[in-house]
């Protein structure tokens, strides 16, 4: 991939907005404080902020995004979306990896983005 599609990845990331840290109840860090209503609902929430930044972004960005997913630009915004929530919480994107696109460093995120 060339390096400007890189900068573009990052820049897609971090204006979306993704993380991958979560709350757990402080008695029992190992038990969500939500419920799984509760849990749904945070998710879907989450989703339209995503889908909703995303979709703003200027246009050239959307372009080249589509082009290395190889989906059309009005798709982008929410399989962009689908496949970084997905990502983080299969753990097959990590807060180091979120950390190393910040920094410009190549990561596994572009191949799941792409949907590999």
């Amino acid at each position: 991939m060339r390096y400007g599609a890189w900068a573009v990845l990052a820049a897609m990331i971090a204006a979306a907005g993704c993380s991958t840290t979560g709350e757990h109840s402080a008695t029992d860090p190992t038990k969500p404080k939500m419920t799984h209503e509760e849990a749904k609902a945070a998710y879907d929430e989450l989703m339209q902020k995503c889908i909703s930044r995303t979709a703003g972004w200027p246009t050239h960005i959307k372009y080249e995004a589509a082009g290395m997913m190889g989906i059309s630009k009005d798709e982008m915004p929410p399989i962009f979306c689908e496949r970084m929530f997905k990502g983080i919480a299969s753990g097959r994107i990590t807060e180091a990896d979120m950390i190393k696109l910040r920094k410009g460093s190549a990561t596994d995120v572009y191949r799941i983005i792409k949907g590999g």
